[in-house]
């Protein structure tokens, strides 16, 4: 058996998968992410967060 090219690379990791979660403000929050990994993706990000919140 041999080993599976990564489909591409993030600097040094590799990422095996074609599908990828983008992030999104107000979506990608655990549960979410958790659930698009049960069906296949390959990588994820946290939510986006706005640029108001850290200015305070």
């Amino acid at each position: 058996m041999s080993e599976q090219e990564p489909t591409f690379r993030v600097r040094d990791v590799p990422v095996y998968g074609d599908v990828i979660l983008s992030p999104m403000a107000g979506y990608s929050d655990v549960p979410y992410r958790a659930l698009c990994r049960t069906y296949g993706s390959a990588m994820h990000y946290t939510e986006f967060v706005p640029v108001e919140a850290l200015l305070g």
